[in-house]
Order: C-alpha cells, then structure tokens, then sequence
C-alpha cells in the first residue's frame, strides 16, 4: 500500500545512478529517505522516461501506449503474486513478500539487524527479527551441515 502511493516528487536525483526516495505515508511512520542506487535507479529511470512521466504517481496502469491512474495497492499484490507464480515459486505471496524478502536477504547477506531495520522502517526489534534471522540460519554453517547431511543420505 505504501509504494502505490509513491510520487515523482517523492524522488530527489542526486546524479545519474543515484536519488533518495521518502515515503509519502508509512505504516511505521517513517520518512527517512531510502537510497535509490545501481539497477533500481537505472530501471525507475528507464520507466519515468518510457513512459513520459515527470510529476504523479510513478506506478500506474498500462493498457497499451496509455498509461491510467496510480496502481492501487491491491494491484501491486496481484502483480507480486502472478510474477511469484511465473517464477514457479509456492507460497501465498502479496505486496508484503517484497518487504519480508528484502529482510531475510539482508540476513543473507551479512547485513547487521540495525541498517535493516534503517532501511525498512520497523520500529520494533522483535517484528523484524524472525526474517532477518530466516536468512542468518540459511547462511549458517549449520544449515550447510544439515545439507551437506541429507546429501550424503541420497547417495
């Protein structure tokens, strides 16, 4: 519901391959600006000039050359859940999969719980906690055991 609201002015460029985006309305109240870097900012560039988009809302319906109204926020669960069907993944998948995900890859990849948390807008340790730590045991030396374990089975 969050990014459906997002808006060209919400963005400040600072270059090319960088901008700091903040969040029009937060469930978490958190307005702190969110870096937009690498291939996010080439790809929300890309899109803002494809589609002639200099003011309102980035994320909008396409029918054809014409671009509609702002994506509701049922629009964008419906539109993680065909892309997770696409990629063959199993699960009930909505817009909060985005957010959860990007918390259990941030434990995967090394990020410490308190620049996650930065990034997110959780205020709460405990809320954040159980996917950080999903992606901390995925990387763990004991997960590798354990596959390392099963394989040996199979064989």
């Amino acid at each position: 519901s969050e990014i459906a609201l997002a808006q060209v002015a919400d963005i400040e460029w600072l270059d090319d391959a960088h901008g700091l985006f903040r969040m029009r309305q937060s469930k978490t109240g958190d307005d702190a600006p969110k870096p937009i870097k690498g291939e996010a900012a080439v790809a929300l560039r890309t899109w803002l000039k494809a589609a002639n988009i200099a003011e309102g809302p980035i994320f909008r319906r396409v029918w054809g050359p014409t671009l509609g109204k702002a994506l509701s926020p049922h629009a964008v669960s419906a539109i993680v859940q065909r892309r997770a069907a696409a990629a063959g993944l199993e699960g009930d998948f909505a817009g909060h999969s985005l957010r959860r995900g990007f918390v259990t890859e941030a434990g995967l990849s090394h990020v410490p719980l308190a620049q996650t948390m930065e990034m997110t807008g959780h205020r709460q340790v405990k809320s954040v906690l159980r996917y950080h730590q999903v992606g901390e045991i995925v990387r763990s030396e004991g997960s590798d055991l354990l596959e390392r374990s099963r394989k040996r089975r199979q064989e």
